[in-house]
This record gives C-alpha cells, sequence and structure tokens, in this order.
C-alpha cells in the first residue's frame, strides 16, 4: 500500500471560497491520476487543520496499490 498527500493552504481564505483554490487542488489531483493509471484506489481520506496562529490547511490523502505487484 502506497499514499500520495496532496496539500491545499489558506483553505479559509476569500480565494478559496471562490472555488479558485479548490479547482486548482482538483486538478492537480486529476493530473496524478491520470499520470498514473495503474494506480488502484484503496481509499480516500480529507482532513482540516490550522487556527488561530497558523495558516489553515486541507490535506487529501490517496491511499492505493501501484499495480507493478
Amino acid at each position: 500500500m502506497k499514499v500520495k498527500f496532496f496539500v491545499a493552504k489558506d483553505v479559509l481564505g476569500g480565494v478559496w471560497r471562490q472555488g479558485q483554490n479548490a479547482r486548482k487542488w482538483e486538478d492537480e489531483v486529476n493530473a496524478w491520476l491520470g499520470q498514473n493509471p495503474q494506480a488502484r484506489i484503496s481509499f480516500v481520506k480529507q482532513t482540516a487543520a490550522g487556527g488561530s496562529f497558523l495558516a489553515s490547511q486541507a490535506l487529501i490523502s490517496v491511499w492505493y496499490e501501484d499495480g507493478s505487484a
């Protein structure tokens, strides 16, 4: 099992709310999937962190088998 992480920072900023960063993040995940057609996705998890003193962040982890075994 392998894992690929995608991180988005400052997810609470105004640009994120307008969807621009979300689309950029979506494009990044889809580009990775397109470059790794052999990946067999087991599951995907999403989490968010940050707060008063740190910029907000969101993380997607894609857990997969690489298909080479």
